[in-house]
């Protein structure tokens, strides 16, 4: 049985390459691991590695499908629901009409040989579902099919021809047809580049080399004619000299046209085919005066081609030409009208350019020679087998890790994750997810003494994650280790007429960094911190040590030069060069550093480098940077010495730039200007912009977004910027003003996004910049901001000296003002956006931090503040107030000088409750009823046996506020106080002792003790040492129970300094009940507020009274017309609209007066109100003609009966039944009244409707 050791070596199938025809290229490759998996004994390992492997082996390409199936965790270790969710994704939705058509539309192409024609009919039949018709189909197919009809007039006489026998017979006649032309020595001259010429026949017997079989031979007798190569199929070379790339042998190579013309000018010139492995065209643009078009770059063409029409919109002169005819690889014919020589404008540089002049619509074409002549092509043929794998990857510097290095007590932060659009967080996620994978970073869960925060650049499309390191660089300790200058490369390449320049890939990150170093260099994200394994850029010392680095290891080779991630080799002839970049490379390579192919230049005779372009004749100024643009001056100085000079003017765009941003890019440019200079060591910048200095000393996120590019730009140098008076740096002032324009140049901005702006509709933001325009106000700020603020905040209009505190995070952008990366609201668009804010009616914080994200304006705080406070919706349905501030009762002195009272159910029965407030004395006792005249009566049962209390505590219940309990009030002489409606804590102490009977009642119900006994045991314990119990406060002794005790402590003894003890125990109270409330509001006639009318419910009303005796309610009069007692906490002042119809307040106040109940068995008597009981709270009977209003135990007042009408019993909620001539108001806590006459349970109920009184009978 095979091991794992010896299947180890087989190699895995390329990953699947997903192209137009996915369905064909998953097959394929599936068929190709299935293989795989069978000679590595796959199926013997465990469900996660074969899952795994399967994923390892299919690519980077098929991993995003992977990721869009969202498996669960058992299905993403199950490789058979992997598979078959592969299937289903590329399964072709095929239609079987349309694939039969084109199985029967298929015939052999003229250069195909049998077999491949045969595997496509295959392939195409598997797809039409013939089944058991498939060979015949396939027999029939080949026989209609075949492209030589000698074949098929076989095929057609054969006798019961079958497929096995057509195949055979085409085959062989195929076979027999190539033995036959090579016998015959037939030789076509199909596609075959010549050149004919007046001196071309004494040309036929000079041999020459081949580029198509690799040989030297005479014209016309290349072996490799019509031959198949192995390596791509086509015919007419051999795979040894096969252009086409590996990865891509089987897809269709491109077809360039390219034009050929030999030395000695020919009459014809013919078109041949030449093979590349890329799709891609290189192309390149021509300015020829005021004309500009795009040219083809071909290293197959000799010469150079121009269309007529763009040679007389560039005012070419034509003159006759000895090549007439253009000819291409099917014999098609060009003529060629003549040629002319152009100035030419590439890259910045003018050269003389001969054109072919030809009048067919064929694209321009710059040939070999041309392209070699003006840099814009190398040659890289020079490179040996072995080197290719230096291009591929990320590489790494074997046996070195960066150590950083701080200063002594280094000061490093902690920065919070920055904010990252919603529209790109994806793409962030997952370039951090590729540079795990790339070994670049790595997830970070320890503590970390530093963390930056994260930068995204998106350049070209593409997400680029970075760090802000500034508050890491300001404590770095730097090498000073020296760059290359200009000056040095002048002096070494004297005698050199050949170059090469070597471009490190991600050249930082091939650094390793210590684990110290990467604690330091941590950053934070949305989805957690993340450490830097891989030197980062934007770290001060990254150049410097980079630049260490390759400098020592390339010290040993004299003509080469390190700049940053920059190796330039020069020398003066081309196999010196040669043999130095490949010794370059091998360093490089075994020393772990990759390149980046596409930027390398391997041989070139010009070349730029640090700014200027190398060529044999030394050192020429680099077109590109040229000082072509005004208003931009920069000196470079050192020792106050100037050792440098650079201006350049301003684009037409950037001459709209806010004035500290151009100081800024006048920054930027000197730092680019002498970047040789100034890269990798300390920069001070001198700046007449005060504010610059403060916005440098910030963090890039807090810059406006144009100044962010800016700043970034500028990392990699770490300037330090400080601010000098424009008279103390006259010479950078001199510069910019004395700019060459007249070949100034309109550049768009550079396609580098710091930052991502609030995105937004086109009309939305074509809105905001036209209000923008339209806003006085703003305009006049754009200007300041543009001309640039004054020194000093009083030279500023009144309207702008709000603006002066954050100026410098002023800037104007594409027709709209931003403060940092917040958009500047017209005063005209506040209203709209404010609305917008207040979607989905969120509270004043959310709204101001939803507002501060992205916008500002002059009195935005106000503006949102009014907004949500106005708002109706919000006010209905607000929570409930906060807690007021406890507010103390009066404290008794003498027992029995204060009750409270309360009623209470518990198992089906009423109970009514007592307690003293002076010794917490508690009694209660069971009624037959609720009535007021069952309360009463035991009320008067304690009355009797304790004495008549000065004030009564209790809420408003109808038995409290009946006519028959303020008759028993006048007559026994006690103050009724109630609390306020649904407000418990206003009789806080009956509501304390209802907890605890309740509590004994259940107890004593479990255990089935006796009831009066516990409530003996309770009143004789005591609550302290200094209170004693309530007995003792109460009686002035202790009373005997159960368990023993001596005479001497049944003796009556007073209890001194009760009232002192109990101010004591309620300012403690109150100290901690306190900590999270607050003062109740002060509240004024005719306020607009809201009352609590249920759990996140509020109606409007207005306050029609403020009664003096009480100090935390008020009477409100609601939008319905209703008139209620309400506390303070279940109030709120408000702004917002609180009716529909307009509230009246009442001139007139309800008074008290007299009222009779006349019913047949309750004779009518004259009641006074009590004068400690307001007339607001007092119960007052109703009758048939109507009296004033009464209020319920809810605090609702009840307007009087008009009419009555028996025989209605709608609405009837509750039936109850009382004592004949009991007349009780509100039973029900409704506004309803009822009683009983007569022996009858009979009850009479009225209701109160909105907008009217309702009569109701009920006849039980």
């Amino acid at each position: 049985m095979a091991t794992n050791d010896a299947v180890s070596g087989i190699k895995p199938p390329a990953n699947l390459q997903i192209d137009s025809d996915k369905s064909t290229s998953w097959k394929k490759w599936l068929q190709q691991f299935e293989w795989y998996a069978t000679a590595i004994q796959l199926d013997k390992k465990p469900a996660d590695v074969q899952a795994a492997t399967f994923m390892a082996v299919i690519g980077s390409d098929a991993i995003e499908i992977y990721n869009s199936f969202n498996l669960s965790n058992a299905d993403q270790n199950n490789l058979q629901i992997i598979k078959e969710r592969f299937r289903e994704y590329f399964a072709p939705k095929t239609n079987i009409s349309f694939e039969r058509y084109i199985f029967f539309k298929i015939e052999q192409n003229e250069d195909e040989r049998f077999n491949e024609f045969l595997t496509r009919i295959k392939t195409q039949a598997s797809k039409c579902e013939f089944d058991q018709l498939f060979d015949e189909m396939l027999k029939d197919k080949i026989v209609f099919g075949i492209r030589s009809s000698q074949v098929r007039e076989k095929l057609l006489t054969e006798d019961r021809l079958d497929l096995n026998k057509a195949i055979t017979i085409c085959k062989t006649s195929e076979l027999a047809s190539k033995q036959l032309e090579e016998f015959e020595g037939k030789n076509r001259a199909d596609k075959v580049l010549i050149v004919r010429n007046k001196n071309v026949k004494q040309e036929q017997n000079k041999y020459f080399d081949c580029r198509r079989c690799g040989t030297n031979y005479k014209s016309r007798e290349c072996p490799a004619f019509n031959k198949p190569c192995t390596k791509c199929n086509k015919n007419g070379h051999f795979a040894k000299m096969c252009r086409t790339k590996k990865n891509n042998a089987n897809k269709q190579k491109n077809r360039v046209n390219a034009i050929e013309e030999s030395s000695n000018s020919d009459d014809e010139v013919y078109i041949s085919t030449i093979i590349t492995g890329e799709k891609k065209n290189l192309t390149e643009n021509v300015q020829v005066g005021s004309v500009k078009f795009t040219v083809k770059l071909d290293t197959g063409a000799v010469c150079n081609v121009l269309l007529r029409h763009l040679m007389d919109k560039a005012k070419g002169k034509l003159k006759p030409s000895r090549t007439k005819n253009l000819m291409s690889c099917t014999d098609d014919r060009m003529a060629v009208l003549g040629e002319t020589d152009l100035q030419c404008k590439l890259k910045n540089e003018k050269q003389n350019i001969t054109f072919k002049i030809v009048e067919e619509r064929v694209m321009p074409i710059l040939g070999l020679n041309t392209c070699e002549k003006l840099g814009l092509i190398a040659r890289v043929k020079t490179l040996k087998e072995g080197t290719d794998d230096i291009f591929e990857g990320l590489g790494c510097y074997k046996d070195y890790e960066y150590d950083i290095d701080l200063i002594e007590n280094p000061k490093l932060e902690i920065k919070a994750s920055r904010k990252i659009p919603h529209a790109i967080r994806h793409e962030v996620k997952q370039e951090l997810d590729r540079m795990v994978k790339l070994d670049v970073i790595k997830p970070e869960t320890a503590p970390t003494p530093a963390v930056s925060p994260m930068v995204i650049v998106k350049q070209k499309g593409k997400i680029r994650i970075c760090i802000d390191p500034s508050d890491v660089n300001k404590n770095i300790l730097r090498r000073h280790f020296p760059l290359t200058t200009i000056e040095e490369i002048s002096a070494d390449i004297q005698g050199s007429k050949f170059f090469a320049l070597l471009d490190c890939t991600k050249g930082f990150w091939q650094i390793k960094l210590t684990e110290r170093t990467q604690k330091i260099l941590t950053f934070a994200t949305p989805w957690g911190r993340y450490s830097f394994k891989r030197l980062p850029f934007g770290v001060s010392s990254a150049p410097e040590i980079f630049q260490e680095i390759l400098t020592n290891l390339l010290s040993k080779y004299k003509n080469v030069r390190v700049s940053i991630d920059d190796i330039f080799i020069h020398a003066k002839s081309r196999d010196e060069l040669q043999k130095t970049v490949h010794e370059v490379l091998e360093t490089l390579k075994a020393s772990g550093f990759k390149l980046n192919k596409t930027k390398c230049i391997f041989e070139a005779t010009r070349i730029k480098f640090l700014g200027y372009i190398v060529s044999a004749n030394g050192l020429e100024a680099d077109p590109d940077k040229m000082p072509v643009q005004k208003n931009l001056g920069s000196a470079l100085l050192q020792d106050g010495q100037p050792i440098g000079y650079g201006a350049r003017a301003l684009t037409k765009s950037e001459q709209n730039y806010p004035q500290i941003e151009k100081v800024a890019l006048a920054i930027l440019f000197g730092c680019k200007k002498f970047h040789e200079y100034v890269y990798g060591k300390e920069l001070t910048v001198e700046s007449d912009h005060k504010p610059l200095e403060t916005i440098f000393k910030k963090n890039i996120q807090s810059a406006p977004a144009r100044l962010q590019r800016i700043m970034f730009n500028l990392t990699p140098y770490s300037p330090k910027v400080i601010f000098k008076k424009g008279t103390e740096i006259p010479l950078a002032d001199f510069l910019s003003r004395d700019c060459d324009a007249s070949n100034l140049k309109y550049e768009q901005e550079e396609n580098l996004k710091v930052a991502v702006i609030l995105p937004m509709s086109l009309n939305a933001k074509e809105e905001l910049i036209n209000a923008t325009k339209e806003d006085s106000h703003l305009q006049l700020l754009l200007k300041t901001i543009q001309q640039g603020f004054p020194e000093k905040v009083n030279e500023l209009p009144t309207e702008l000296q709000h603006y002066f505190n954050f100026k410098e995070e002023l800037t104007y952008l594409k027709g709209i003002i931003f403060k940092g990366d917040k958009i500047v609201v017209p005063k005209s668009q506040i209203q709209k956006i404010l609305k917008s804010i207040h979607q989905g009616h969120l509270g004043i914080q959310s709204c101001l931090r939803r507002a501060r994200q992205f916008l500002y304006w002059k009195g935005q705080y106000d503006d949102i503040v009014k907004l949500v406070k106005s708002c109706s919706v919000c006010e209905q349905t607000q929570r409930d107030n906060c807690k007021n501030t406890v507010l103390v009762k009066k404290i008794p002195t003498l027992p029995w000088q204060i009750v409270s009272s309360d009623l209470f159910e518990l198992k089906g029965k009423t109970y009514l409750v007592i307690c003293n407030s002076y010794s917490g004395y508690l009694d209660f006792e069971p009624l037959k009823n609720q009535s007021s005249y069952e309360v009463i009566e035991q009320l008067k049962k304690w009355f009797s046996t304790h004495g008549v209390p000065e004030e009564l505590q209790s809420d408003n219940g109808t038995q409290y506020m009946s006519r028959e309990f303020r008759i028993f009030q006048k007559e026994w002489k006690f103050n009724h106080v109630t609390s306020s409606p649904h407000h418990h804590q206003g009789n806080g102490l009956a509501e304390k002792v209802v907890q605890t009977a309740k509590n004994i009642l259940r107890k004593c119900s479990i255990d089935k003790s006796d009831v009066q006994l516990a409530l003996l045991n309770w009143r004789k314990t005591p609550q302290n040492e200094n209170l004693g119990s309530p007995n003792q406060r109460l009686f002035s002794r202790v009373t005997r129970s159960p368990i023993p005790t001596t005479e001497n402590n049944l003796k009556p003894k007073l209890i001194k300094g009760v009232p002192t003890e109990l101010q004591l125990l309620r300012e403690t109270q109150v100290k901690y009940s306190n900590k999270h409330t607050t003062r109740p509001v002060n509240f004024e006639i005719n306020d607009k507020v809201r009352h609590k009318v249920a759990h996140r419910q509020w109606e409007g009303a207005r306050v029609v009274e403020k009664p003096e005796d009480l100090r935390r309610s008020l009477i409100i009069q609601t939008d319905k017309g209703q008139t209620l007692r309400r506390n303070f906490s279940h109030l709120h002042r408000t702004q917002a609209d609180i009716i529909s119809n307009k509230v009246v307040v009442p001139e007139t106040k309800y008074t008290d007066v007299s009222v009779q109940a006349q019913s047949p068995e309750l004779p009518s008597a004259p009641v006074q109100s009590s004068p400690s009981t307001p007339n607001y709270m007092q119960e007052q009977t109703l009758n048939q003609t109507g009296t004033a209003p009464r209020t319920s135990r809810f605090g609702r007042i009840i307007k009087p009966l008009h009419q009555t009408r028996p025989d209605d019993t709608r609405g009837c909620r509750r039936r109850m039944i009382y004592p004949m001539g009991e007349f009780l108001r509100d039973p029900l806590g409704i506004g309803a009244i009822g009683y009983r006459h007569g022996p009858g349970p009979f009850i009479y109920l009225a209701r109160k409707q909105p907008g009217e009184v309702e009569e109701l009978w009920s006849n039980t």
